[in-house]
């Protein structure tokens, strides 16, 4: 039996008026189908199969020519193109198109059977007659089914489902528990970008991690677990994104409502300068405004309010003037001395906008090496002459209860005066770092401060405390507990 395929013509070489032999038969040109579909748009689906062309035709023309299902209009051998319709009024045009001497394809394409049964149908019975599997059919992009496929192929990524048996790996656990962390350190608040950036760099890492884990040719599952970590990693990086600008508009805020810094307030109140011969070995400062820390009888300490810079090199002036000049320690805000009776004397001068300026005085520690030297000389004369030489022996042995000179006392309060006022200046630079918003700028006077804090240390350290009198000692407690009282308002 032949088929139309059999008469087809075949290619040959041009004649020499440029023509072809209309006798020789000719190999049919693929035709295209995006215009060969006159009835409009449609349903259209398109088979491959691995036949000859020929085969193919017969089989399509048998199916049309004795099936009861579709009746045969139309053919064209030469383009190999059929024309027919369904008995339910479907118009349909199949195109077999040759693609090599063993492998062809159909069209089938029709402009009122919208909802592809018909051409289901038409598939089916001509792989029927073929006996091969029914191929993938090639449907015409839709949106609604792109879309689809490309949820259910990120579903298939994300969740595998060949995990049933295999355990759980460790890593995609870690990765989700580290980034379910990651988003609840974003509503409590980030400092800076870099650190939810570095964050999130280590959330996707583990991530990673945890995918390449549990690949599907892997022998640990868990892939959801991995997934659910990226998605908390997106999650964290918004809140933490967010986190940041909120702080960054409350530090601008905060810059903007304080346009000069104002520390821990004074008690600006009218005072009374002390009339005790303590109060008159210094003047009495400018500003009639203050407050006293402490008063007694051989010390007092007061802040002085509404003091300028020219002010307070002023009053340092009149107390050198005093007489206070003896191991004097001055730089532009700080100045500690001592009178030749052993008075100590502390002036600081705050440079940060408060204008205050603190003083302090300190009587020297009582001497009581004359009070013992004449007891001892009263029960000398009350001994015995046998035992004068024995008392005199003792008297030039140096007693071991003898307390320290005055200079070392002065030493004392110097030192215990210098480390009060480094920390008076650390508190203030701390209070002004944290409400101006950590600037960079302000780094060089934090170094300038470490430097005074060495040198207050080394002054400390080289003070023997066992040596220490009770007032020293009482002192020095003074002196902590007003430090430890700045120091609290930092850390609120």
């Amino acid at each position: 039996m032949t088929s139309p395929f059999d008469n087809l013509p075949q290619p040959t070489p041009p004649d020499n008026n440029g023509g072809t032999d209309a006798t020789t038969p000719i190999t049919p040109a693929q035709p295209t189908p995006a215009s060969g579909n006159p009835f409009g748009a449609g349903s259209a689906s398109n088979r491959d199969y691995q036949v000859a062309p020929q085969q193919l035709y017969h089989v399509i023309r048998t199916q049309l020519t004795t099936g009861a299902t579709f009746t045969l209009d139309s053919e064209n051998p030469k383009t190999g193109v059929f024309t027919f319709h369904s008995f339910d009024g479907g118009q349909f045009t199949a195109s077999v198109l040759a693609q090599s001497p063993t492998s062809s394809s159909v069209h089938l394409e029709s402009p009122n059977s919208l909802d592809g049964t018909r051409i289901s149908e038409f598939f089916a019975a001509l792989d029927a007659q073929l006996g091969v599997a029914s191929p993938a059919e090639k449907q015409p992009d839709s949106p609604s089914a792109s879309k689809s496929d490309l949820v259910a192929t990120i579903f298939a990524v994300l969740v595998p489902k060949n995990e049933q048996g295999k355990p759980k790996s460790k890593l995609a656990i870690a990765a989700l528990v580290f980034s379910a962390l990651f988003v609840i350190s974003g509503f409590t608040g980030f400092d800076s970008l870099g650190l939810v950036l570095s964050t999130t760099a280590l959330c996707l890492i583990l991530c990673g991690a945890g995918f390449y884990a549990t690949r599907p040719s892997g022998t640990v599952g868990g892939r959801l677990f991995a997934s659910s970590a990226v998605l908390l990693t997106v999650i964290g990086l918004i809140i933490g994104s967010i986190s940041v600008g909120i702080s960054a508009v409350k530090h601008a805020d905060t810059s903007d409502s304080s346009d000069s810094y104002e520390p821990e307030p004074v008690a600006c109140e009218d005072y009374t300068w002390p009339d005790s011969a303590l109060g008159a070995m210094i003047p009495a400062p400018e500003s009639t405004k203050g407050e006293f820390s402490y008063e007694h009888e051989d010390s007092f300490y007061i802040s002085v309010c509404d003091t300028s810079k020219e002010q307070y090199n002023d009053y340092v002036s009149a107390v050198r003037d005093k007489g206070f000049t003896v191991d004097y320690s001055k730089t532009d805000t700080t100045y500690y001395a001592n009178n030749e009776a052993g008075y100590h004397v502390s002036i600081t001068f705050d440079e940060a906008g408060k204008q205050i300026m603190d003083v302090s005085i300190n009587a020297p520690e009582e001497d009581t090496t004359d009070e013992d030297s004449a007891n001892n000389t009263q029960s000398s004369e009350s001994t015995t002459p046998q035992n004068t030489e024995q008392n005199k022996t003792e008297e030039q042995q140096p007693s071991e209860d003898q307390p320290q000179s005055t200079t070392q006392d002065s030493d004392f309060k110097a030192a215990m005066d210098s480390y009060e006022s480094l920390m008076n200046e650390y508190v203030d630079f701390m209070t002004k770092y944290e409400k101006e918003g950590k600037p960079a700028s302000m780094l060089i006077d934090y170094g300038k401060i470490l430097v005074k804090y060495n040198d207050a240390m080394d002054k400390l350290n080289s003070i023997d405390e066992s040596t220490l009198t009770p007032d020293e000692q009482q002192y020095f407690i003074e002196v902590q507990n007003r430090v430890n009282a700045k120091l609290a308002t930092v850390a609120q």
